[in-house]
C-alpha cells in the first residue's frame, strides 16, 4: 500500500478503487485516514467482534484497521455510471462498425460481460483499459472535490469550512 501524500495521489487511488469494485464480491474500498492509504475490506470484517476471532493473519490485520483506524468508504459507481463509461468508449471509436458492435453489447443481458467479450474480440483491451482508467480518474476527481478532501501539513483531511 502506498501512502497518499497529495490530492493527485488521492484521486489516482480513489479512481483505481472505483474502477476495481467487484459487484459479486462483498467488500468495499476505504480511505484509511490513519495510514493515509486506500484499502479493501471485506464487509463481514465489520461484523466480527470479541466472540468471533480469526486465526488468519490478513483477517486479524483487517480487524485491527476496522477497530483502530478512521475509515471512509469510497462510493461504488452505479451500474448506470459503468454503462455510461462503456457507451462513451463506444462513441469515441472512429470505425462505425466497431462502435456499433460495442453499443449493441451494452444492450444485451449481462451487458458488462458482453461488452468485455466484444472488446476482446475487437482487440481493444489496451485502449479500453486506458480509457476506463482515465474516466474513473475523472469521476474520482469530482468525488474528491465533492467530499472536500484536502491535505494539511501532509495529512489527509476533510475540510469543513
Amino acid at each position: 500500500m502506498n501512502i497518499i501524500t497529495n490530492k493527485d495521489e488521492l484521486i489516482d487511488a480513489v479512481g483505481n478503487a472505483m474502477e476495481n469494485y467487484i459487484n459479486e464480491f462483498s467488500a468495499g474500498w476505504y480511505i484509511d485516514y490513519t495510514d493515509q492509504t486506500v484499502v479493501m475490506i471485506e464487509d463481514y470484517i465489520f461484523e466480527l467482534n470479541e466472540d468471533k476471532k480469526s486465526d488468519v493473519q490478513w483477517e486479524k490485520d483487517m480487524i485491527d484497521i476496522v477497530k483502530n483506524h478512521q475509515l471512509e468508504r469510497i462510493d461504488n459507481p452505479s451500474d448506470e455510471v459503468k454503462r455510461q463509461v462503456m457507451m462513451s468508449f463506444a462513441e469515441m471509436q472512429p470505425d462505425k462498425n466497431t462502435a456499433g458492435h460495442l453499443r449493441f453489447s451494452i444492450i444485451q443481458q449481462q451487458e458488462f460481460a458482453s461488452f468485455d467479450n466484444v472488446v476482446r474480440e475487437l482487440r481493444l483491451e489496451r485502449q479500453w483499459a486506458a480509457f476506463r482508467a482515465d474516466e474513473y480518474r475523472r469521476i474520482a476527481k469530482k468525488w474528491v472535490k465533492k467530499k472536500r478532501f484536502d491535505f494539511i501539513d501532509g495529512r489527509l483531511v476533510r475540510r469543513t469550512d
